[in-house]
């Protein structure tokens, strides 16, 4: 039980992690293509909060991506 809580856990934090870093700082509008049409028109085009924040937000999508598969990876060994 201790192993299906901790893995819960870490799968909550990392697609916490890719919204996070998808919607926070990548500001892309294909993010919300799914969203209803008043949603969708209300987000501007291209918005960055500082210099370099679709950068930063593109490092956390990976590094997330790259933990998750690590630890898929790990968990085959067992």
């Amino acid at each position: 039980m201790t192993i299906t809580v901790t893995a819960t856990l870490m799968l909550m934090v990392f697609y916490f992690l890719l919204l996070y870093g998808g919607v926070a700082f990548v500001q892309d509008k294909k993010f919300f293509s799914s969203a209803p049409k008043e949603v969708y028109d209300a987000v501007p085009d291209r918005k960055e909060r500082f210099r370099g924040a679709h950068i930063v937000g593109w490092i956390i999508i990976a590094c997330t991506l790259l933990i998750c598969a690590a630890l898929a990876w790990l968990c085959t060994l067992f």
